[in-house]
Parts: structure tokens; sequence; C-alpha cells
């Protein structure tokens, strides 16, 4: 499992424990071994989420999504999601 920092456009950060990160565009899932949901956030309510540490993969790419971009391994699997959405 991977601990996923959660940085809400209200500056709150919040780590959360889990082993896998799926991004759709509209709204951002970590899953926990087991497939359940630990989180399940939209994209208006975060700026990004990504691993804790030491997080430079080698090789990766990037997508865009409607509210922002992904950082893809080369299986496809989202790494981390940053938005960019601005408070006013």
């Amino acid at each position: 499992m991977t601990i996923y920092r959660i940085t809400y456009t209200s500056g709150i950060e919040v780590d959360v424990e889990a082993s896998r990160l799926e991004d759709d565009g509209i709204s951002t899932k970590l899953f926990r071994d087991d497939g359940s949901v630990a989180l399940w956030v939209t994209d208006c309510e975060i700026v990004c989420c990504e691993p804790v540490g030491d997080f430079a993969p080698d090789t990766f790419d990037v997508g865009e999504t409607q509210q922002g971009v992904v950082l893809l391994n080369e299986a496809g699997e989202v790494l981390a999601a940053y938005r960019n959405y601005i408070a006013s």
C-alpha cells in the first residue's frame, strides 16, 4: 500500500493509505487492497493527489483531464493527479 497526500483547495493536507489511484477527469478515487474505497473526492475539492515521499518515477506519460492532468505509468495506471482549480 502507498500513502497518498491529498491537498484540498482550502490548503488542508490529508494522508490516506491506499493501493490504487483512479482519476476519471471528474473525480479522484483511492482504493484499498480489498477493493473498498478509501477516499472519493471531486475535482473541485482538491488541488492534487500524489504519493508521499520520494516520488519521482523514471518514466511516465502526462494525460489531460477535464480539470487538470494525471501522471500515468507505462501500464496506463494513474500515479498522481493535479488540478488547475484556483480558489477565489
